[in-house]
């Protein structure tokens, strides 16, 4: 059976979890203010973004990535000329 994202985003977070640990391929990971970690998935044909506390590592949300509004925190980009004398 093919899965979308619609269809992930509305099974239970165990199940999403169990998915992920059994064919997502882990992309990226980050620490954000010592106590979010994010986790980016690569599942079948799209992305899965988990969300943790880092102290207890919780799960605090997961979900398939969809809109340009998911993507956007992963699309901003730093202007390096004010790390060079350009």
């Amino acid at each position: 059976m093919k899965i979308t994202t619609a269809i992930y985003n509305d099974l239970t977070n165990e199940t999403c979890i169990s998915m992920i640990e059994r064919n997502g391929v882990l992309v990226d990971e980050v620490v954000i203010f010592g106590f979010i970690r994010i986790k980016i998935f690569s599942l079948h044909n799209f992305y899965v973004q988990a969300v943790y506390n880092n102290n207890d590592e919780s799960l605090l949300e997961i979900k398939a990535l969809i809109s340009q509004d998911d993507w956007q925190p992963y699309m901003e980009t730093l202007d390096l000329k004010d790390y060079f004398n350009v």
